[in-house]
Parts: C-alpha cells; sequence; structure tokens
C-alpha cells in the first residue's frame, strides 16, 4: 500500500487534520503534484506490484490536472482510489462519474453534521447521489462524542456502498490538530461496538484503520467485531505517503522520522525498509503505563497502537516514572 498526496490545496478545515497545519498553526503552502512525477508515482506502484492508485490531499479533486490524472490511473490499469472530504468540484465529480463502479472508490471522510458551512451537505448529498454505489464512508474520530449512525441512513439514502471506514484523529508530530487521547479510548470502544452491532443489523461492514488498539473495547467485544478485529493492535506499519514535492514520508503524522526521494530505483519494499528502521530506532514506546504490563502486547496482540501518539506522550513527559525508567533503559 502507497499513498499519492497529489496537491496540499483543500476546501475544508478540520481540526482532524494531520496534514493542513505546521506546528504553530500556520497553514501549509498549496503544491499541486506535476504530472510528470504523477507518472514516476505510477512507475513506482507497478514495480512494487501494487493494484492500486490510492490519491490523497489536501483534498485530490482540486489539483488542476485531476482529469488528466484519473486517465493516467486508469489507462495504467490501476484501480482508482480517491480520499476526499467530500466537497468535490463539479470538473471533477463529472470525470468520476465516467469511471466504472468497479474501477473506482471515492472514500469520503464524513464531517459530522454541524461542523460545516451552511451549504456543504446539499452538495455533499449530490456527490453521494450522483455516484452512489462509487462512495465508501469513513469519519475520522477525535472525539467521544462522534455520533455513528446517521452514517447508515446515508448508505441507505443514497445508494453507496455497504462498508464504513473508522479511523482514529492521530498527533501529527510537529502540528497542531486536534486528535483522540488515550484516555478517551474506552469511550471510543463502546461506542463503536455499539455501531457495528447496529451496522450489521443493517447489512453494513465496518473496516476499521491504523491505530486501534485491542484494549479500547469492553471484555468480549472482539469477537463481535467481526473480520479484522484480531489484527487491530498490529496495524501501525510504514504506509508511505508520496508528497507533492516527490518525497516519501513514512505517513503524515510521522513525517518528523524523516523522507526518503523517489527515484527510478526504489521501490515498496525498500522504502518500507528504510522507515521500519527508522521507527526501531525510536526504542520501546508506550501510550500509557498499562501498556508495560498489558497482556495483549505480552502475547504480541498488539503493537501499542499509534506510534506518533506513544512518540508526543514521551516527548511531552506524559509517562509513569517506571515506564520512563524502562524507556531509557531500552528494556
Amino acid at each position: 500500500m502507497a499513498n499519492i498526496s497529489i496537491t496540499t490545496a483543500c476546501n475544508r478545515d478540520c481540526a482532524f487534520c494531520f496534514a493542513a497545519r505546521t506546528e504553530n498553526g500556520a497553514r501549509r503552502p498549496v503544491r499541486h503534484m506535476p504530472l510528470p512525477r504523477v507518472e514516476a508515482a505510477l512507475d513506482f506502484l507497478g514495480r512494487s506490484g501494487v493494484s492500486e492508485a490510492r490519491l490523497l490531499g489536501g483534498e485530490p479533486t482540486l489539483h488542476p490536472d485531476f482529469g488528466r490524472v484519473v486517465d493516467m490511473v486508469v489507462a495504467r490499469g490501476f484501480g482508482l482510489v480517491v480520499f476526499s472530504g467530500g466537497l468535490v468540484p463539479e470538473p471533477a465529480l463529472k470525470k468520476l462519474e465516467t469511471v466504472p463502479v468497479s474501477a473506482v472508490s471515492l472514500l469520503l471522510n464524513a464531517v459530522p453534521s454541524g461542523l460545516g458551512r451552511p451549504l456543504e451537505p446539499a452538495r455533499l448529498e449530490e456527490v453521494c447521489r450522483r455516484l452512489g454505489p462509487r462512495v465508501t464512508l469513513g469519519v475520522t474520530i477525535d472525539s467521544p462524542a462522534i455520533q455513528l449512525p446517521s452514517l447508515l441512513d446515508a448508505i441507505d439514502r443514497c445508494g453507496l456502498r455497504r462498508t464504513v471506514r473508522l479511523g482514529l484523529g492521530h498527533p501529527a508530530i510537529g502540528a497542531a490538530n486536534s486528535y483522540l487521547r488515550p484516555r478517551q479510548y474506552p469511550e471510543v470502544g463502546r461506542r463503536v461496538t455499539q455501531f457495528v452491532l447496529l451496522a450489521r443489523e443493517r447489512d453494513v461492514s465496518v473496516e476499521f484503520d491504523c491505530g486501534w488498539v485491542p484494549c479500547m473495547f469492553p471484555d468480549g467485544a472482539l469477537a463481535t467485531l467481526g473480520h479484522g478485529a484480531d489484527s487491530l493492535g498490529s496495524r501501525c506499519s510504514p504506509v508511505l505517503d508520496l508528497l507533492p514535492d516527490g518525497r516519501f514520508i513514512s505517513c503524515y503524522p510521522l513525517a518528523s522520522l524523516g523522507s526518503i526521494v523517489l527515484h527510478p530505483g526504489l521501490d515498496a519494499r525498500n522504502a518500507r525498509e528504510y522507515f521500519q528502521d527508522r521507527r526501531e530506532k525510536t526504542g520501546p514506546c508506550f501510550l500509557g503505563p498499562d501498556c508495560d504490563g498489558c497482556g495483549w502486547r505480552a502475547r504480541g496482540e498488539c503493537g501499542g497502537g499509534c506510534l506518533s501518539a506513544a512518540l508526543l506522550r514521551r516527548r511531552t513527559g506524559r509517562l509513569s516514572v517506571a515506564v520512563a525508567r524502562r524507556v531509557v533503559r531500552g528494556c
């Protein structure tokens, strides 16, 4: 898996975004990936054996040559995945309507009602209705107060794919974004468990993005979460995000681990090995004092969740004395 961030431009201002702002809160300058670099990125996917071209931003549909990028992806035989906030400009929307349903997925990261601008709900509804089964709804959870059942209503109303993707709001080292605190995990786990059961009743599957940990959920809940629940704690590894300037980072939250420049000899295996080595050099990291003696971790069933959250916790000193001593000793 690898993501191609074709632009930093965005028409939303989500508090949880880990790509939009620097540590002092300033917005990052807008950059669009030039088409020759897009072609080079597709070459990278091809020699890496990757079957999908996953376009990120910012809002990728704001790239001035978005239509041409879509044509390049389709012509090369890649499946097209577009990560979007849903406010898709009309030219880009018309282009996506021409791509067969089987060849494209718009992963729409829904913003909870009441947090957007007045005209946004109508545009989101139109995008969903026109793209229909090309759309998979997702949501980034950065607060326990998140409301999830309305996603199921939107799926039925607009004929969307019967899948919901749940992500966690992760802290980005060196950015001022909102994120879910470990102390909030149990409440989110309880709400998500209830949502999974409700979704199942309505024939909707739920997928989990990276950073989830098994201890978030009530006792016995993992057995009810379905396919993939047994690997929740191990989903923190180099994703590979290619920036518009041609540099790969491990992922946006861990951009501080460094970068590697895209070049003709690079493939995904080489890039992941580079970032995995950088991650291992950070030493042991814990989300909290309970991680040290956790049975999930002792059995190798949990790696401790999002590394960026653990690194931030270490940097800000919010570790117990016992755990801090173990980190220093490298135990």
